[in-house]
């Protein structure tokens, strides 16, 4: 299990994360949703010990009650890949531009002490996991030869190539195109599912989620707002935010009239330190009081839990 307990983030005297906390059991897959800006990727950072060296955190970060936050640079190198791993949204970016991808697949495997003579054949077994086609001409491949979506399951490949027991993928579809996009959704799911590898999905993509994750924590202004089962949030959002973000969605939003109109979160993201007190989206809500310059405490009812002063009210 990866426990997340009360982890705060500043950069200097700006908060980042005010108290994030959730877990992850064995073999689930969590996806962390919300707009850019509301924390979920530095929530990842902060898993795999890649905070900006300007900031400071506190809190509980565990897997399987080895604590994870405040270990030295050293330790979380021999930590990543190996017990928690990471795919990042710019797959070019995430590779190295004057290795051939075989060599750079071949790194990861020293974590599982494979000998150098074994790594080759590894790698194209590994290539073959992630369905990338004709492994033996991409072994010996540049990143710049590869298309969009085959430098992203080689990511995948790289990511699970030292079996790791929690894998974060940060937007990993974002950058592809809708066709390549649903296949890369469809590996990712099967490859967790084969390998029981917890998986924590961070989007902005909330039918991505629906298709992959089983639960589902939402994010704003450094808070999870709202957590509990996938079906249930989608169904029945009890957080104004939540709400708002599957009413915007047109793919989860069920059309009344033709020609209805969208609609959509008025006013933006605010930077980090800009949001108001209390409840951090109080300056977008519609329903927002003064009560809600006090940020609420969070209701739970059974695994779905909410922090909203004026919650959308559940069904009968």
């Amino acid at each position: 299990m990866l426990r997340i307990s009360n982890l705060r983030v500043s950069i200097g005297d700006t908060p980042i994360l005010n108290g994030i906390s959730t877990t992850c059991n064995k073999g689930q897959r969590l996806g962390i949703v919300g707009e850019s800006g509301s924390g979920k990727t530095m929530t990842a950072l902060a898993v795999v010990g890649l905070l900006p060296e300007s900031a400071t955190a506190t809190g509980d970060v565990s897997l399987n009650d080895f604590e994870l936050l405040g270990r030295t640079e050293e330790e979380m190198t021999r930590i990543r890949g190996r017990k928690v791993s990471m795919i990042f949204q710019d797959s070019l970016t995430s590779l190295d531009p004057l290795m051939k991808v075989g060599r750079q697949m071949s790194l990861p495997l020293k974590l599982r002490n494979i000998a150098k003579a074994e790594a080759k054949s590894t790698v194209i077994e590994l290539m073959e996991s992630v369905q990338l086609d004709r492994p033996g001409e991409r072994y010996q491949s540049y990143p710049h030869q590869l298309s969009g979506g085959q430098r992203q399951r080689v990511n995948l490949a790289m990511s699970l190539a030292g079996e790791p027991e929690v894998l974060i993928a940060d937007e990993p579809t974002t950058a592809l195109d809708v066709t390549v996009k649903a296949r890369v959704a469809k590996l990712l799911q099967s490859v967790v599912d084969r390998t029981e590898t917890s998986l924590i999905l961070i989007t902005h993509d909330l039918p991505l989620v629906a298709f992959i994750c089983e639960r589902i924590a939402v994010m704003y202004g450094g808070y999870i707002v709202e957590e509990g089962d996938t079906t249930e949030i989608l169904r029945n959002p009890r957080h104004r935010y939540t709400a708002a973000l599957i009413a915007s969605m047109p793919v989860l939003r069920t059309r009344r009239n033709k020609g209805d109109r969208l609609p959509s979160i008025p006013g933006s993201v605010p930077a980090a330190g800009d949001f108001p007190s209390g409840c951090p989206f109080r300056n977008r809500c519609a329903a927002a009081t003064a009560q809600c310059e006090t940020m609420p405490e969070t209701v739970s009812n059974g695994s779905h839990r909410f922090a909203c002063w004026h919650p959308v009210e559940a069904p009968a």
